[in-house]
């Protein structure tokens, strides 16, 4: 592989590349796996012979990252400028932009009755539906989870607020970017568009360091889930996992198979973040928030699949680099 980076930047769908490449001081592109908007930074010369054009609110930039030499870069997205700045002494221009493409009504608050009966049972793929085509958005949720059972809820949160507490309940993530609304579970490795992502390996040799956090906190065995049964009019519990302390879910659920899912996917999720992976390597284009990476030849406890939370990507005269925040996979 060629190590010199490579970057390719599109403005308002015009490749604006060539006319910069003198120019670019930086190009970060900052990844999250869920609600919180993804970002680009873009820092460049702006030098008092020739200044650089001020961009306008709502510009549109795509970024696509890689080294010279392959035959095709990896594209990050697009992004909608938010804010810019001037520095000195050394004249830059340093441009913010972000991934909230989106209605701001999914913030608003709303009050909606989701009624569920064991007659019409309320599933989850007909909420996320409905939510992503009352915003203009194309829902891709996972097969696995489109058929859950939900009870009757009465809302009085946003549409983001009751999708990121459900998500919480399925040990799952949703996110919206540019047109897609995805809800997957985590550690999937999906990209944006729901599609499934190639899992990124990591040989020791690539890596610049690494710090692994293996903590017993919260340290829960087991979790219980409580369900309604509507026949016998009784409160039942389904149990996910063995031993003490036991995690209780607060809320109750709308049958024995979606309450064991929720214990089971809580108990997930108090074993997966118990075992977090900062690390800092040779700049890898593919690896994405969301998505899998595989360490190899570290040690044992760090080699094997990581869930990617964050990933931060730098080019810049020092080189190509890529930081990622992981939590370890659960079997």
């Amino acid at each position: 592989m060629n190590i010199k980076p490579d970057f390719s930047i599109t403005a308002n769908s015009k490749d604006v590349t060539k006319a910069l490449t003198e120019r670019v001081a930086s190009v970060e592109i900052i990844q999250h796996s869920g609600f919180i908007s993804d970002n680009c930074i873009l820092t460049l010369d702006d030098h008092r012979q020739s200044r650089m054009q001020t961009p306008k609110p709502g510009d549109k930039i795509r970024i696509a990252l890689g080294y010279q030499g392959t035959t095709k870069l990896v594209d990050h997205g697009e992004y909608e400028v938010a804010e810019y700045s001037f520095s000195g002494a050394r004249d830059t221009l340093t441009i913010f932009a972000n991934k909230l493409l989106w209605s701001d009504s999914l913030k608003s608050p709303v009050h909606h009755s989701w009624p569920s009966t064991e007659e019409e049972p309320l599933l989850l793929k007909s909420l996320v539906g409905d939510i992503a085509g009352k915003h203009g958005l194309e829902p891709r949720i996972d097969s696995t989870l489109g058929n859950i059972k939900l009870p009757g809820i009465s809302q009085t949160e946003s549409d983001l607020q009751l999708l990121t507490k459900l998500a919480t309940h399925c040990d799952a993530t949703v996110r919206v970017v540019e047109r897609y609304l995805t809800f997957m579970p985590r550690g999937t490795g999906r990209s944006r568009s729901g599609a499934k992502l190639d899992e990124v390996p990591l040989e020791r040799k690539q890596l610049i360091k690494w710090h692994m956090l293996a903590s017993e906190f919260p340290a829960y065995k087991s979790c219980k889930a409580y369900y309604h049964d509507t026949i016998n009019a009784k409160r039942l519990v389904a149990k996910a996992g063995s031993g003490k302390p036991c995690f209780e879910l607060a809320y109750a659920l709308a049958d024995k198979e979606t309450a064991q899912w929720a214990a089971q996917s809580r108990l997930n999720d108090f074993q997966r973040t118990g075992n977090t992976l900062t690390a800092t390597a040779i700049g890898e284009p593919n690896l994405m928030a969301g998505g899998i990476a595989t360490l190899s030849g570290v040690r044992a406890g760090i080699d094997g699949p990581w869930f990617l939370t964050k990933v931060h990507h730098l080019i810049d005269s020092c080189g190509f680099v890529s930081t990622i925040e992981g939590e370890k996979l659960t079997p």
